[in-house]
């Protein structure tokens, strides 16, 4: 059994892996792009050079986020899962990244507690298509390259740790599902949204300000795209972003996945100002 660093050619067998666990918003563009930002910790387990699982790490600060923990279910029961996950925590760790976390669905929860991660929160997944405004919002824009400094100083100051890169490909891949809120000269909060099968946009990150503002952000994309389902990630611990989604009538999923954590730092991404994930593989 070997377990190596992805190459290019690899990521079909990783859109597969996505695509048969039906997580929708975790495309090959989406992988792509982990594995562009660190492809020494983006891995792949392989047996006499069959593909067996896949596991991708994404430095993040001094920190880092794990993702796309999948075995195909033939390989499974082997303990193949946790080879790739020692081998990606240890990757990270060479990388400076202290702290390491994670969107657990509960089935690999022990897994991961057996690892050493322990639980931070639930990490709420909410669904549905908005009960908002048809009207949009005059402070509102879609968000331009030029743009993009500003927004990074203002995601860097509430989520904790630089995701620029992340913020620079998502506008480049959609760039008319990127907004910002300008309140007076000054940019008071943005939102970044992608495709998510046919009919759905799965909307983070959301960095706001204000609830309000948040809402405001929510309510113009909705006018901007009549009939579109939402899929938004809220972790538990930010009451004001819980509170928002449900005001705007979307539902969440029975049984969240936990956001855990491999040390002792604060959470990225737990302040109140982060309205939404932007990835369980990125925070």
């Amino acid at each position: 059994m070997l377990i190596r660093s992805m190459r290019a050619e690899d990521l079909d067998f990783a859109a597969g892996c996505t695509a048969a666990e039906n997580w929708q918003s975790e495309t090959r563009q989406e992988l792509e792009t982990l594995f562009i930002n660190s492809p020494q910790t983006c891995l792949i387990a392989e047996s006499s050079g069959d593909p067996l699982g896949i596991c991708m790490g994404t430095p993040v600060g001094s920190g880092a986020f794990i993702g796309e923990l999948i075995v195909k279910p033939a390989a499974r029961g082997r303990h193949l899962g946790r080879r790739l996950l020692e081998e990606c925590v240890d990757r990270l760790r060479a990388l400076g990244a202290h702290d390491i976390y994670l969107d657990g669905v509960p089935k690999a929860v022990p897994l991961y507690l057996r690892a050493g991660f322990a639980k931070v929160c639930p990490s709420h997944r909410f669904h549905g298509t908005p009960s908002t405004p048809s009207t949009a919002d005059g402070r509102i824009a879609i968000t331009q390259t030029r743009d993009l400094i500003e927004i990074a100083r203002l995601d860097n100051r509430h989520f904790g740790a630089d995701r620029n890169f992340f913020l620079e490909r998502r506008l480049a891949l959609y760039p008319d599902l990127s907004l910002m809120l300008r309140e007076k000269g000054v940019i008071t909060a943005f939102l970044s949204s992608r495709p998510c099968g046919d009919d759905q946009l799965h909307v983070g990150p959301i960095i706001a300000e204000t609830p309000d503002l948040a809402r405001a952000l929510l309510e113009h994309l909705a006018a901007l795209h009549p009939g579109k389902g939402f899929v938004v990630g809220v972790l538990e611990c930010n009451p004001s972003a819980l509170a928002l989604t449900h005001e705007l009538g979307l539902t969440p999923v029975d049984t969240p996945p936990w956001r855990m954590r491999l040390g002792e730092m604060e959470n990225p991404g737990a302040g109140p100002g982060c309205f939404a994930v932007g990835s369980p593989a990125k925070g």
